[in-house]
């Protein structure tokens, strides 16, 4: 997959510049990067998947402030 992408410049799985990544991200570099450079500012975050994703995101904003109580 990687001699794919740096040959055709684009993800062999989606077909689309950005690179796909298998598994879960790790969420606490994510939010915290956020929380850092937004300080003091409202954050909206969506998310698409199952519950135990959504409890994941949540519990992640809630640990970063970035979601209100």
């Amino acid at each position: 997959m990687d001699a794919y992408r740096d040959r055709h410049e684009r993800d062999p799985v989606t077909g689309l510049a950005a690179e796909t990544s298998a598994g879960r991200p790790d969420w606490d570099p994510v939010f915290g990067a956020l929380a850092r450079e937004q300080r003091r500012r409202r954050i909206d975050v969506f998310f698409c998947g199952p519950p135990a994703l959504g409890a994941a995101v949540r519990r992640n904003c809630r640990k970063h402030g970035l979601f209100l109580p």
